[in-house]
């Protein structure tokens, strides 16, 4: 586990094998992850919970989620503002071996308490050199359309590859569509794609 600090903020990096299995430990963040995860549903964030989801479904979830750090599958971030956990988010690894490049980033979270103050945009960053480390270059991520989450993705220089409508449903049976992001971060591929879009165009027109 590795801890970044910035003046109040700090990012715990949260991955095997530096990760040792100590229950106690785990519960407590389980019990703080889940707690925030709750604050953020009762707000309305479509993150696979809903307001009438048990909060044992939501700590199981956390479980099976350092059960995956623990088997090297994914990595967990953590930001602290001033010793208080103030967010999350998660950076998955392809498994496939002709997808060893590319990893999903889920479940981006912000406590209520904690945002406007740069939180998400850190942990982001922090996915990023992260992501870097681990030679990934490829980063994919869905949010649920016309959300705030969407404004932050495009400011971070993620692009849309495509929309699905009806994709989830909020506490009130209403459907929303699911946008779907992409950020190509090693340059020489990202320069790569690019020239090959600009010939594909030329030769088109």
């Amino acid at each position: 586990m590795n801890n970044l600090s910035n003046s109040a903020m700090q990012l715990r990096i949260i991955q095997a094998p530096s990760l040792k299995y100590n229950r106690l430990d785990c519960q407590l963040w389980v019990k703080q992850l889940s707690a925030m995860t709750q604050a953020c549903i009762n707000l309305g964030a479509s993150i696979g919970f809903l307001p009438s989801s048990s909060s044992r479904a939501i700590q199981n979830y956390w479980w099976q989620v350092f059960d995956a750090v623990i088997k090297s599958q994914k990595t967990l971030i953590i930001a602290e503002l001033n010793g208080v956990m103030a967010g999350c988010v998660q950076l998955s690894p392809a498994t496939k071996d002709n997808a060893q490049h590319r990893a999903e980033v889920e479940k981006l979270l912000v406590h209520p308490n904690s945002r406007r103050k740069g939180v998400a945009t850190k942990l982001m960053q922090a996915i990023e050199q992260e992501s870097t480390r681990q030679q990934i270059s490829l980063l994919v991520l869905d949010t649920q359309s016309d959300s705030d989450a969407e404004i932050l993705y495009q400011s971070l220089g993620f692009k849309v590859a495509g929309q699905i409508p009806h994709f989830v449903s909020d506490a009130r049976g209403d459907f929303h569509a699911t946008t779907y992001y992409y950020k190509l971060l090693a340059p020489t591929l990202r320069n790569r794609i690019e020239r090959a879009a600009q010939a594909r165009y030329v030769n088109e027109y």
